[in-house]
């Protein structure tokens, strides 16, 4: 198994951009990684990011704010 089949890259960063978060993405795909991880507000972008690819993506849903 290749070893970036298993990584999960991570932008929690409160403050992240859509250029950021599809920057991600495209990193993500081009080195064939397991997952990305974003901010909730920017989980919609991901996922249109990805549409294409068999990546999964996550939010972290502790970080939204009530």
């Amino acid at each position: 198994m290749d070893l970036n089949e298993r990584i999960e890259q991570i932008l929690l960063a409160p403050d992240s951009s859509e250029d950021q978060v599809r920057r991600l993405c495209l990193a993500a795909k081009e080195h064939g990684f397991a997952a990305v991880a974003v901010p909730p507000a920017w989980a919609r972008q991901a996922g249109l990011s990805l549409a294409s690819s068999c990546l999964l993506y996550t939010s972290d849903a502790a970080d939204e704010e009530d």
